[in-house]
């Protein structure tokens, strides 16, 4: 019979295989530039798939010390409010019930198969996180190696990364069964959501002023036109 425990496991470890093959296209863009812009963005996709990496280490380990470092590395200047502890785990063998209180969600007093089905629903969501923000992992390090010029290359590490670590990030919180955790990951995410754009229009504006041209398949420059 599949566990909850094994749902993750398999999960985590090829979200982890993901990423890899995302960290190598990275460091590839790193190192073949072929512009110094082109070299920053990767440097930036870095920072997100080893968000992503710390995101799957905290729900591999269990232990919430992964989630705070996550979200530092990728907020500047945000830190969390409480105080950082290991993620609760539910112990079980065979007869005995295990009390386990984790923020508010608790377990305590629960039937056997109520909080087994908790478990496998918590399990498969984590899982399916993991995966597809693997993926966009995975889809923002092609992109960069693929779209022709810096200003495309862009779109996919500025959207699809940022998603992808977003949802490696709310994973490791759901996992947690810590609202408090959980809160964190889903500011974190938001915060990302919001300041990507941002970045990515400032990064994309110094290079167009510094004279790095629009892609052979672009049909149109504002900026240039003005």
């Amino acid at each position: 019979m599949i566990t909850p425990a094994a749902i993750i496991a398999v999960a985590s470890s090829t979200a982890l295989v993901i990423l890899g093959l995302a960290l190598i296209l990275a460091v590839w863009r790193v190192v073949a530039g072929p512009t110094l812009p082109d070299r920053i963005l990767a440097l930036d996709m870095l920072t997100g798939i080893a968000i992503g990496f710390i995101a799957v280490i905290a729900v591999k380990t269990v232990f919430s010390l992964y989630i705070d470092i996550a979200i530092s590395l990728g907020l500047v200047g945000f830190r969390g409010d409480r105080r950082l502890r290991p993620l609760c785990a539910v112990a079980r063998q065979h007869q005995i019930e295990a009390v386990c209180i984790c923020g508010k969600w608790q377990h305590a007093k629960a039937g056997r198969g109520q909080e087994a089905m908790i478990d496998y629903i918590v399990a498969a969501i984590t899982a399916l996180l993991l995966i597809v923000g693997a993926l966009f992992a995975l889809a923002a390090a092609i992109g960069p190696v693929r779209l022709p010029d810096l200003y495309t290359r862009m779109h996919s590490a500025s959207k699809a990364g940022t998603v992808g670590s977003g949802l490696l990030l709310l994973a490791a919180g759901l996992y947690s069964q810590d609202l408090a955790i959980l809160a964190r990951a889903i500011a974190g995410f938001i915060f990302f959501l919001l300041t990507a754009p941002v970045s990515a229009h400032l990064l994309a504006r110094a290079a167009h002023r510094s004279g790095y041209d629009l892609g052979e398949l672009s049909v149109r420059d504002d900026i240039r036109d003005r």
